[in-house]
């Protein structure tokens, strides 16, 4: 019987990730993972089974990251839109700050390998409708607090902030001029009054 692997998972999960994040799911291959982490094959895969658990248990994990980045500024004790708008400008500063360009993981994996593999595009999914959920829930708080028009439809405004976040995700991998990514998120937010 094979001895377990010893080392620390949550390390390993953020080694994968960051491999995952520069070379996309379906180009980064064991070999890769294997030379980023220092574990040797066998104890991958004893840990985690396949590429693909791997890779669910590194997004698990971003989305964890994420989770705590989405409740500090949606749930924050601002007015809504405030909120909105702060959220998408740390979106464009994790972009600008972390130096690598690589975009957002899941967005990356929703265009490279969702087709492909049914449960990574579920996991995406939920992820964003839950996000979307979250959107709608303070665009119901900015139209009860008149921020926004009572004739506004909050569920599609919040679909908006989630073509919103894909395009300015993708559009800020390539284009890191901050005054464009500003003017970009004000006229989203222009189109919530």
């Amino acid at each position: 019987m094979a001895r377990p692997a010893e080392f620390e998972r949550e390390t390993v999960l953020r080694e994968a990730m960051d491999v995952f994040w520069r070379k996309g799911y379906n180009t980064t291959s064991i070999k890769d993972i294997v030379d980023a982490t220092n574990i040797q094959p066998g104890s991958l895969y004893w840990a985690f089974g396949n590429k693909q658990k791997l890779f669910l248990a590194a997004v698990d994990c971003y989305q964890q990251d994420m989770q705590r980045i989405i409740n500090a500024t949606l749930k924050a004790d601002l007015p809504p839109l405030t909120r909105i708008e702060q959220f998408f400008h740390g979106l464009v500063a994790h972009t600008s700050n972390n130096g690598s360009n690589n975009g957002c993981l899941l967005i990356n994996t929703m265009l490279e390998a969702a087709e492909d593999d049914q449960e990574i595009s579920t996991v995406i999914s939920q992820t964003f409708s839950q996000l979307e959920a979250g959107f709608a829930q303070v665009l119901k708080q900015a139209q009860m607090q008149g921020e926004i028009s009572a004739n506004k439809n909050t569920e599609n405004l919040a679909k908006l902030l989630i073509v919103g976040m894909f395009g300015l995700r993708v559009y800020s991998k390539n284009n890191t001029n901050q005054q464009t990514a500003n003017i970009i998120i004000e006229t989203l937010m222009s189109a919530l009054k």
